[in-house]
């Protein structure tokens, strides 16, 4: 191969450690607009009185929503924690495995927070 081509492929090398980033992004989304959507239709079908549109009912849905999604990261963030050794031996260091792990938590207790500050400021 030439210098060029060995530059090129050498350039969009993507590490198995930014895979593994791309995916959970992937996730967050999907994790936030499945419960979200699941919830407006069940609300939208059985709903309920108190909870039914303006500002209060859009909290309300997002505070359900964001606790389903707070659960599936808890999932993954507990399985990130369980194959840890596996995933240092993927990434070649032990720091990238728990910065993966860590960054899950985070994404976890984030969302755990904004799920109680928006059921608590929604109740009438």
């Amino acid at each position: 191969m030439s210098q060029e081509a060995k530059k090129k492929v050498k350039k969009y090398q993507i590490t198995a450690f930014q895979v593994y980033l791309i995916v959970e992004l992937v996730i967050i989304y999907l994790s936030i607009v499945i419960p979200h959507e699941i919830i407006l239709s069940i609300h939208r079908d059985y709903g309920c009185g108190h909870h039914s549109g303006g500002i209060d009912g859009d909290l309300w849905e997002w505070g359900r929503a964001l606790g389903f999604t707070s659960l599936i990261w808890f999932a993954i963030s507990s399985f990130q924690g369980f194959l840890m050794n596996k995933h240092a031996k993927l990434f070649h260091k032990k720091s990238k495995a728990r910065d993966l792990h860590c960054f899950s938590s985070f994404v976890c207790i984030f969302f755990v927070l904004v799920h109680v500050y928006f059921l608590y400021i929604s109740e009438p």
